[in-house]
């Protein structure tokens, strides 16, 4: 249905049409990134608009209410112009096929989008492009981490990220409160095991009594042949000689209930054997949740057991007409116990099994903040005061916004109050969504459309290298990196990649990871370029060494700003080095080939501290344009000029145009 419904996009206009760009498509088609067969389907979608999308954020007690209002209003007045995509499974996103102006000012969406603008200022709902949400995804991130947003304006993923954080710390308490019923409340989970399988009370209260008091049993045979012979001898002797009184018999049923089983006047069995379950199930509850694990997963493999082989709970035999739903309880309680996995049917059973579990749920959800902190920086003053209106709604205490230059973050360090000395601590994760082209952004913004040039990509090489060198000196050993771009080209993404591994005099340091989800396969990524070459003067470059002996052989006066800023780490490295470090991990995604944006992302994992080559003071280029005797700042400020005045004439036979 989502995806009949996302090929099926009838709301999309514009009235201004976009032409095709010769100089984009020369450019990616001579690079083997777009195909010629594909260009007709690359100018259809960036006519149209994105489309309006966002997420419901988790860091609220209403976030459920709100899923349920927004797919109501949406089933109700956009029908089948809408899609529901999951992220992972915690979480998912909306997507209305809609134009801004639509949505805006069709009598039909006013009140849909009155309730998502209020929504979004309050904190409940973020906007952000799909394509965005990605990076975050793969940061494994923990509620404990200490994150660096390194360029983070406007504030979406960092937003995502403090989300995910709440969401994870929320977690945490539903499964340390699961885990404390399961070991306090032995008897009621095989009851509500019982109950879901269809079995009677009576005999669900036996299959208890029998399971746990073998349980128990088996642990203290077990406890009692660890200790000397003494204590065990000096307990049996008591219990021979005494008669057996209500507080003694509770007492000796806690520390041997195999005992008491044999020798316990009758008419007090049911009541002693009882007290001897559940404080014996205090005592001893992880032991037994260790065994039950066992038997759980080896009846989660196979349900359909022989009859020698026993379920701790419920005999195979004497479930006929549940045997799918038997599997699907042990599946559920399996992961539970063995994995601590967070399961919600389960949940809600125990806070209405259990008051006291629920006040203390309340309790803790009512401060459920991460221990750990994440830092969003970036380096422009007016940026961050954006950033940090577009954050202030989350409520979290566990978010910073700093003003830094990214190349220049600085090491945090901790004090000891002890002794006052100082730690350098490092980050669990960094993001590294660097400043880019944007040519991936071309449905959001048509001025880089008209506006395109391949030499703004080489003009920011430099500085996204230095920001992921940064990055990764920040990130501890086993810390992960997240490399990302909203363009396109090559030059901003495989070439800033290789030229940072490049730049290793320990290779082994540094690894790129291979990363996967479902949403990932569903948006058509493709694998890192293995061959790329540079544009400039309309003259493909495949080398470095080419482009030396081109600037050779051109006059002073044709000289250009831009020729200082080509580096031999642009180019393409050599075949056995883009294997090694496994450039194929990264993954490029188009605009086209999922009504989405263009992105560029790639996983760093650091295995140790890095230690930097020492670089070549010899600049090839520079010397050469000192040798032929050029002043590139002249020449700037002549094509300043230059563009200005051509800017200025263009804006006047527009107004003439307008006039007639």
């Amino acid at each position: 249905m989502e995806e009949e419904r996302r090929k099926d996009v009838t709301h999309y206009e514009s009235n201004n049409i976009l032409e095709k760009n010769d100089k984009f498509f020369n450019y990616y088609i001579g690079q083997n990134i777009i195909n010629e067969n594909e260009i007709d389907e690359f100018m259809e979608i960036i006519n149209k608009e994105l489309p309006i999308t966002f997420r419901v954020l988790k860091n609220n007690k209403f976030n459920n209410f709100i899923h349920e209002n927004i797919q109501k209003k949406l089933e109700g007045i956009c029908k089948n112009n809408y899609s529901i995509t999951q992220l992972n499974e915690d979480d998912h996103i909306y997507e209305i096929y809609l134009t801004r102006s639509q949505i805006k000012k069709d009598e039909n969406y006013k009140n849909l989008y009155n309730y998502l603008i209020n929504l979004n200022e309050s904190g409940y709902i973020f906007r952000q492009e799909l394509v965005s949400m990605l990076p975050v995804l793969f940061l494994k991130l923990q509620e404990n981490f200490f994150v660096l947003d390194m360029c983070a304006a406007p504030g979406s993923k960092t937003a995502q990220i403090v989300d995910y954080m709440h969401l994870i710390a929320n977690k945490k308490i539903k499964n340390d409160l699961i885990n404390k019923f399961i070991q306090d409340n032995p008897r009621k989970l095989y009851k509500h095991i019982g109950e879901v399988c269809g079995e009677s009370s009576e005999n669900i209260e036996d299959k208890a009594g029998e399971n746990i008091e073998d349980k128990t049993s088996e642990h203290i045979e077990d406890k009692d042949n660890e200790h000397t012979e003494d204590k065990t001898s000096e307990h049996i002797e008591d219990k021979d000689n005494e008669h057996i009184e209500d507080k003694n018999s509770e007492k000796s049923e806690n520390k041997n209930s195999e005992h008491n089983e044999d020798k316990n006047n009758e008419h007090n069995e049911d009541k002693n054997n009882e007290n001897n379950e559940d404080k014996n199930n205090e005592n001893n509850a992880t032991s037994m949740l260790n065994e039950s694990t066992d038997t759980f997963h080896s009846a989660m493999e196979n349900p359909k057991k022989e009859n020698n082989v026993q379920d701790p709970v419920i005999e195979e035999n004497e479930i006929k007409d549940n045997k799918d739903n038997e599997e699907d309880i042990y599946k559920t309680y399996y992961n539970i116990l063995e994995s601590n996995l967070y399961d919600d049917e389960f949940f809600k059973y125990i806070l209405n099994a259990d008051h006291n579990l629920y006040n203390d749920y309340k309790k803790l959800i009512s401060n459920n903040n991460p221990t750990g902190v994440v830092v969003a920086n970036d380096a422009n003053f007016k940026r961050c005061c954006m950033l940090f209106h577009r954050l202030k709604n989350i409520h979290s205490n566990c978010l910073i916004v700093t003003n830094n230059n990214a190349v220049s973050f600085p090491y945090l360090y901790l004090k000891n109050k002890i002794d006052n000395s100082f730690e350098k601590i490092y980050f669990d994760s960094v993001l590294c969504d660097v400043p880019c082209s944007g040519d991936g952004t071309l449905r959001k913004d048509r001025n880089i459309w008209i506006n395109w040039n391949p030499l703004n990509a080489y003009n920011l090489f430099q500085l996204q290298v230095n920001i992921l060198k940064r990055s990764i000196e920040l990130v501890k050993e086993g810390g992960y990196v997240i490399y990302s771009t909203c363009s396109l080209n090559p030059i901003e993404n495989e070439a800033v990649i290789c030229e940072v591994f490049n730049l290793l005099s320990n290779s082994e340091s540094l690894k790129l990871i291979n990363f996967e989800n479902e949403l990932v396969k569903k948006l058509n990524y493709r694998e890192g370029l293995t061959e790329w070459k540079l544009l400039i003067d309309d003259k493909w470059f495949n080398t470095y060494d080419e482009f030396i002996d081109y600037l050779k052989d051109i006059q002073p006066e044709k000289f250009k700003k831009i020729y200082e800023k080509i580096k031999n780490g642009m180019f393409t490295p050599n075949k056995e080095f883009m294997d090694k470090i496994n450039l194929k991990y990264v993954k490029r995604f188009f605009p086209h080939h999922y009504n989405a944006g263009g992105f560029f992302i790639a996983l760093i994992e650091k295995c140790e501290q890095v230690q930097w080559k020492e670089r070549s003071k010899n600049d090839v280029i520079k010397n050469i344009i000192k040798a032929k005797g050029c002043d590139l700042n002249e020449l700037e400020k002549e094509a300043t000029i230059r563009r200005y005045k051509n800017k200025k004439s263009k804006k006047k036979r527009n107004k003439k145009k307008k006039r007639k």
